[in-house]
């Protein structure tokens, strides 16, 4: 400390005002970043806590589970979420993925598996939480009042109609269709943005088992700590 005041006195007068701003920038975007990690805080706690007091749980994955290979972490937290007593299932829409059948291709070994568009809505009218993993226009609200060319072939899932809905997307960017998606600003929905290996992984490591009750208190004793996982596995 005393050396780099040392150094500091040395420095012309003119170099120190040339500095001076970029310091004062660089602890303004310190500042600033510190709301933004608390608030990523906040909504994982209640990510964990919503799936936590649910009973059902609908999971609805689409093209960005592939993309990060999510897959994999969805079955172990749907295999966690049962341990507490929960009723798991996937809403497999037809036309999520990059080709229609990709997401049956990637969890049909997994059990709770919804198929048809009726029994989706039927789980979505009765779930508690609508758990969407790298999932965009098949939850898009706004599509189905859309008309002319952006107009989709199918029919979107009612994710809106969900108590609670969890959101682990990349960002809020559009999907295929270009239209911006208002289910994201849901008050219900809490977004997990960034990778969804990486949200999944942490939702896993501090939902806790079904007889701790001190799940979630790691978030807050840990800070920005609870977002560092494990380092990723190629197909794990």
């Amino acid at each position: 400390m005393h050396r780099a005041k040392h150094v500091a006195a040395a420095m012309p007068q003119w170099f120190m005002r040339f500095l001076q701003p970029l310091a004062e920038e660089l602890q303004a975007l310190r500042r600033a970043k510190r709301p933004a990690q608390d608030g990523r805080l906040k909504n994982l706690l209640a990510a964990i806590t919503a799936l936590r007091d649910a009973r059902h749980i609908t999971i609805i994955p689409g093209h960005g589970t592939a993309l990060s290979k999510a897959q994999f972490k969805a079955i172990v937290l749907s295999a966690g979420l049962r341990e507490w007593g929960k009723t798991v299932q996937f809403a497999i829409h037809p036309a999520a993925g990059r080709l229609p059948g990709q997401m049956l291709a990637l969890l049909g070994q997994t059990d709770g598996l919804l198929t048809t568009l009726q029994s989706m809505d039927d789980a979505l009218a009765r779930t508690d939480v609508a758990l969407i993993i790298g999932a965009c226009d098949i939850v898009n609200p706004a599509l189905a009042q859309v008309e002319g060319a952006h107009q989709r072939t199918y029919r979107v899932l009612a994710a809106e109609c969900a108590p609670a809905i969890v959101v682990c997307n990349q960002d809020r960017t559009p999907g295929p269709s270009g239209i911006e998606n208002p289910l994201y600003d849901n008050p219900r929905t809490t977004f997990l943005g960034g990778d969804a290996w990486q949200t999944l992984a942490v939702l896993i490591d501090n939902l806790g088992a079904p007889d701790d009750d001190s799940s979630g208190q790691a978030i807050l004793a840990n800070g920005a700590d609870a977002f560092k996982t494990a380092p990723r596995v190629l197909g794990h």
